[in-house]
């Protein structure tokens, strides 16, 4: 069945939850880091693939368990780091322990090769890797333990490098090359730090509109709740005690009667409010409503509908229409005068508006002489249909009777 637009009270802030629900940020951590794990996963496989054959060239230089163990090591940790970035799982542990390998297999180099006092033509084949290594590091480790790794690579890197197995280089072209590496790492360190941050910021912002967004709502259903008991004393108890204080005829008596038993009913489930002011409740049952707690309370009245089938009202709605409706139901009892009085329901759907109508043919009063604060008229009707973001008009003329009209949403 179609569903409508909620009444205006708070349709804004409705809209926004439901907009958040149904869409994805814009940025937030979770996607920032999501982004980040997955750049590093290609990052990985990328250079990982370059570092292959460099591997086996500087193979026979080592010792051969320790060159193949290191092999697996590294690249087995690379794959992971691919795997668990592109799946979204453990990508920081797998991210760690790429660098932990990178730092133990530079440490570990010079003790390894085949023969130490030879002097490599060629630097370390994982010193490449070096980027990969700060990249991981900046992603798994907070900034300052980051750092700190960075730090130890470096100098490790740079005492590695100036032994015979590092390639017996001079220290100033040591430090120049890891150098590279590390301004390269702190660069990734600055850029991740800085979307972080900006995520954070949206985190922070989101989570603030969202308390705002519940006290509105906390708020919004305790000004309900009293609108409700408000009208349940007039409707239901005072309209009752008005009613059985001029009760003379039988026909009366009964009718104060039952107005007793629907008033304990009432307030029996005071503080029933939908689940959501967005509850949608079909209009045959509106109808349906009317015509129960008319034959209920022994009110004779015609129904009659128009444009129905198939829609549907928030719930918030039907409530207020059906206590204003039964309020103007009882006034037109009260006020219509003695004799046959012919009183009709009309309901009607049409160009997404509902209007709901509500004649007597009775005595009919000067619409210009009603006090203004009468209870009956601005709580039972006008303010509760306002409420709901719709709008009630009475009209009377003294011998000609009285229409409400009662209009969702407001024009």
């Amino acid at each position: 069945m179609p569903l409508l637009r909620t009444r205006p009270a708070l349709p804004d802030l409705v809209g926004t939850l439901r907009a958040g629900r149904r869409q994805k940020y814009l940025i937030s951590s979770a996607l920032v880091e999501k982004v980040i794990a997955r750049s590093l996963a290609l990052y990985c496989l990328v250079f990982g693939a370059v570092a292959v054959p460099e591997a086996f060239r500087g193979q026979p230089a080592m010792n051969q368990v320790w060159a193949w163990c290191i092999g697996f090591a590294v690249f087995g940790s690379l794959s992971a780091t691919v795997i668990a970035g592109l799946t979204g799982r453990h990508a920081k542990t797998a991210a760690g322990t790429a660098s932990a390998v990178y730092l133990i297999v530079t440490v570990s180099w010079p003790f390894f090769a085949s023969d130490p006092a030879r002097v490599a033509p060629t630097a370390p084949w994982p010193s490449p890797l070096s980027t990969i290594a700060f990249a991981a590091a900046a992603f798994a480790f907070p900034r300052v333990l980051a750092i700190a790794y960075m730090a130890m690579v470096y100098v490790a890197y740079i005492i590695v490098r100036e032994t015979p197995a590092g390639g017996g280089r001079p220290f100033l072209q040591s430090i120049a090359e890891a150098g590279y590496g590390l301004m390269l790492g702190l660069v990734v360190l600055l850029l991740i730090g800085m979307f972080r941050r900006a995520s954070a910021a949206v985190d922070s912002a989101h989570g603030t509109a969202t308390r705002k967004y519940a006290h509105a709502v906390r708020e919004h259903r305790t000004e309900l709740e009293r609108v409700q008991v408000d009208s349940i004393l007039h409707d239901s108890v005072l309209t009752t005690f008005l009613t059985a204080a001029r009760a003379h005829s039988p026909e009366e008596r009964h009718l104060a009667v039952a107005m007793a038993k629907h008033a304990l009913t009432e307030v029996a489930s005071a503080g029933a409010l939908p689940t959501t002011i967005d509850d949608l409740v079909p209009l045959d049952q509106l109808r349906a409503r009317f015509a129960a707690a008319c034959e209920e309370l022994g009110i004779t009245a015609g129904f009659s509908s128009e444009g129905l089938k198939d829609y549907s009202i928030p719930g918030s709605v039907v409530e207020a229409f059906f206590s204003a409706v039964m309020q103007a139901l009882t006034n037109s009892i009260q006020h219509a005068g003695p004799g046959v009085v012919t009183r009709n329901v009309h309901i009607q759907w049409r160009d997404e508006v509902l209007t709901v109508g509500v004649t007597d043919d009775g005595l009919g009063f000067d619409t210009a002489t009603m006090t203004p604060g009468r209870l009956g008229v601005r709580v039972s009707i006008i303010e509760r249909v306002a409420n709901v973001g719709g709008r009630a008009s009475i009209d009377s003329t003294p011998g000609e009777g009285t229409a409400v009209t009662l209009t969702w949403p407001a024009a």
